[in-house]
């Protein structure tokens, strides 16, 4: 699918202005939607402030209209009040939200992808130094992200938008550091005001997401595009692809950056184009002007607990992404695991028995352009997304353990959700960026509250299991709806399985199990259970486990149908019926949805 988009610079204040001018535009153009970079709003202390209110006012009750859906994120200055007010006082501030019909704000910091399947990432605000926290009153503590609006974010806040793994648009205030290496197109003299600073940070963002396109804010007479660069990982993806494989559709990066609208010098403002989002496979011819990456061999200098993992492909991991691109859960590590025990039964220790041979070499697991659960992949199932947050998302379960029939009447769709990160990582604790560990924690819990809430209100209650493996690929949790009146027997159900299994026993535990990368545990929470409290089971090293340990402890409870449904490739879906099902549960869940 294409999506025709407009990208305006930096309104400081025009907005009115702008306003006709982009209507007749869209009349003509049929833009699917436009963003606008850096400061949108006039600084707080312009002496435009009553007219800007006025118009602002204006907006809220819808005497002005915005003829498409526009985006904008912050700059180097404050939100004007009446703006953040509006903000605060909706659900969901936490992710930025709808200011007024058609405008959002994303954020200082935020993922978007739209229905058209474009993936846009956005870092507004200047990178928060020492000079920027002064200014701003604030310190290096936790509590800096507290506030979406602020116009400065840490080095902890952009690496932990490397979670998203990719983006067709990457938007930035501050510009990369290094970005006009290996170009031949100087970059233009700012007339006042200077140029937004360099950041390590952005540059590493860049580098790790390999946006089709990053725009940046170019300041009152800048406009500046260099060459398409290459991204470092084309070399193996041409060849991949070369011999049949399949590939990453980002070959190059465009990088613009525009001058304000508005501007004297009628330097270059908008910028229009068109993108194809419907098959990211596709590796398109080079353009003639294509330069290396200005990052290469400019090393990130943050400490990895890991090496990053090439992508991989279908073929080389079949079990991991369904014949229709859908999510399943778990089979990868578990046929792996699979394998190994039958290896040991047979005595197939590589050369002489020791580690170092054939058969005991493992495959890396599959990277986020290949993974079933990271948004990059691009045979993702869609139709299933539900919601998705700053750092976790929600979706409808690929062959669900419940149905509307196993449920009571007031729930009338299977309900059996899984919460994502969306950091590709196989445990919680293994996600690098600590501020990124704790903030999906937090937003997974949040998810977590708001199923088990809209279940309550309707004869439920909620049962959420994780397993966490070192080995793993990507972790998550299932959530699944249980009748109020099998609620009080889970508990038991759970230990007494553990036992008859040998998997030894649960114990109570208040730890959010993000300190400890070498542990691996399954994991139960019931609704009702005390605040941060779980049900752990550890898993020991080379311990065999079922990955559908869960899912079967359940279906026993149940009883009935749901025994026959342990296992979901028993019970899979026609498309349609995964439509139907995911389309009832977002109407259930749209007034419990803390992203709306």
């Amino acid at each position: 699918m294409a999506a025709k988009i407009i990208v305006i610079g930096a309104t400081h204040g025009s907005l009115p202005a702008l306003l006709p001018k982009l209507t007749a535009l869209h009349s003509k153009q049929q833009f699917t939607l436009a963003i606008i970079l850096g400061d949108v709003f006039s600084p707080p202390s312009s002496s435009e402030d009553e007219s800007e209110n006025e118009f602002i006012q204006k907006l809220f009750h819808g005497e002005i209209e915005i003829p498409l859906p526009a985006y904008f994120s912050v700059g180097k200055n404050e939100l004007p009040k009446p703006i953040k007010d509006r903000l605060e006082s909706r659900e969901g501030k936490d992710s930025g939200g709808e200011v007024c019909s058609n405008l959002f704000f994303l954020g200082r910091k935020g993922i978007l992808v739209t229905s058209e399947g474009v993936r846009i990432v956005v870092l507004g605000g200047r990178e928060g130094n020492g000079e920027v926290m002064e200014k701003e009153g604030e310190g290096e503590g936790e509590n800096v992200g507290g506030d979406t609006t602020r116009p400065w974010y840490t080095t902890q806040e952009a690496s932990a938008l490397k979670g998203a793994n990719s983006a067709d648009i990457l938007v930035t205030y501050d510009w990369p550091e290094n970005v006009d290496g290996n170009s031949k197109i100087p970059v233009p003299q700012a007339i006042e005001g200077g140029l937004p600073s360099r950041s390590r940070a952005v540059r590493e963002l860049a580098r790790r997401l390999r946006p089709k396109y990053h725009f940046l804010v170019g300041g009152e007479e800048v406009f500046w595009e260099r060459e398409p660069y290459m991204n470092g990982v084309l070399g193996k993806e041409r060849e991949r692809i070369a011999s049949g494989g399949g590939g990453v559709g980002v070959d190059t990066t465009r990088v613009i950056a525009l001058a304000n609208w508005g501007n004297k010098g009628k330097v270059k403002s908008v910028y229009a184009f068109n993108l194809n989002v419907s098959d990211r496979t596709t590796v398109e011819a080079l353009p003639p002007n294509t330069t290396e990456s200005p990052y290469a061999g400019l090393g990130d200098t943050g400490k990895r607990k890991r090496p990053l993992h090439d992508a991989g492909t279908t073929d080389e991991f079949p079990m991991g992404i369904g014949d229709n691109g859908a999510f399943f859960w778990g089979d990868w590590d578990q046929r792996r695991n699979n394998r190994r025990i039958e290896y040991e039964r047979r005595g197939k220790r590589g050369r002489g028995g020791g580690r170092g041979g054939h058969h005991n070499q493992s495959r890396l697991p599959p990277g986020p352009e290949s993974c079933f659960f990271c948004l990059s992949n691009p045979t993702l199932a869609k139709h299933l997304l539900v919601s998705i947050g700053t750092d976790a998302y929600l979706t409808t379960a690929k062959g669900p353990l419940t149905t509307a029939a196993i449920n009571p009447p007031e729930l009338s769709f299977p309900g059996h959700v899984l919460v994502i990160p969306l950091s590709h990582s196989p445990t919680l604790a293994h996600i690098d960026d600590a501020q990124s560990k704790k903030g999906t924690y937090t937003e997974m819990i949040r998810y977590r509250a708001a199923l088990d809430a809209m279940f309550r209100s309707r004869s439920c209650g909620a049962v959420c299991f994780e397993v966490a493996r070192r080995t793993g690929v990507h972790t998550h949790w299932q959530v699944l709806p249980l009748r109020t009146s099998i609620l009080p027997q889970v508990e038991d159900a759970f230990k007494e399985t553990a036992k008859k299994e040998n998997y030894g026993e649960f114990v109570e535990s208040f730890d959010d199990q993000l300190g400890d990368v070498d542990r691996s545990y399954f994991r139960v929470w019931i609704s009702g259970m005390e605040e941060g409290k779980w049900l752990v089971l550890a898993i020991k090293e080379g311990q065999y486990f079922d990955l559908q340990f869960g899912r079967k402890v359940v279906a026993g409870m149940i009883g009935g149908e749901a025994e026959k449904r342990a296992n979901w490739k028993d019970c899979e879906q026609s498309m349609e019926e995964e439509v139907r099902d995911t389309k009832g549960f977002k109407e259930g869940f749209k007034e419990f949805d803390f992203t709306l």
